[in-house]
């Protein structure tokens, strides 16, 4: 008896020569490929900018937001240590991260205020970017998309 394939195949038509901007989406495609097969690390952060960025017709720079990432972690190790928390315990990691996302927070002049729900096309149906990370970094401002995803960036650095 001869077992069939189960899998289904997908011969999807490339519009790249019609639509030229598809290059963006192409070019993160791969770069999401090389993390799902393992030839470069996951980066919840890079794959987050990778999607948003491809939309905006790669205008952003993934040096920016990856330095504004690592501000942010430099603020809570830095905040855990003039506080006495074991910068080592994941327990304590999360915590922190949880009162940078909820809580108002001072270190040495710096002020950090809490990140607050957008209500506002909080779907993303009137404009799709209200759904990104990078919005949510520029305003401090985010949904049940961008909120957790950064969460997760912060949490895998």
């Amino acid at each position: 008896m001869k077992v069939r394939d189960k899998r289904i195949h997908f011969n999807i038509p490339s519009f790249s020569s019609i639509y030229p901007e598809t290059k963006n989406y192409y070019s993160a495609y791969d770069e999401l490929l090389n993390m799902a097969n393992g030839k470069s690390p996951i980066n919840i952060g890079k794959a987050a900018f990778l999607v948003e960025n491809a939309y905006d017709e790669n205008k952003g720079s993934y040096e920016e937001f990856d330095k504004t990432l690592n501000q942010i972690v430099a603020f809570c190790k830095q905040y855990m240590i003039h506080n006495g928390y074991d910068t080592t315990s994941n327990l304590a990691k999360n915590m922190m991260l949880f009162r940078f996302f909820s809580d108002s927070l001072e270190l040495n002049g710096k002020n950090h205020f809490p990140m607050t729900y957008d209500f506002d096309d909080y779907m993303g149906y009137k404009d799709w970017r209200k759904m990104f990370v990078t919005k949510l970094l520029k305003t401090n401002s985010g949904q049940c998309h961008s909120l957790p995803l950064l969460y997760k960036a912060l949490a895998q650095r």
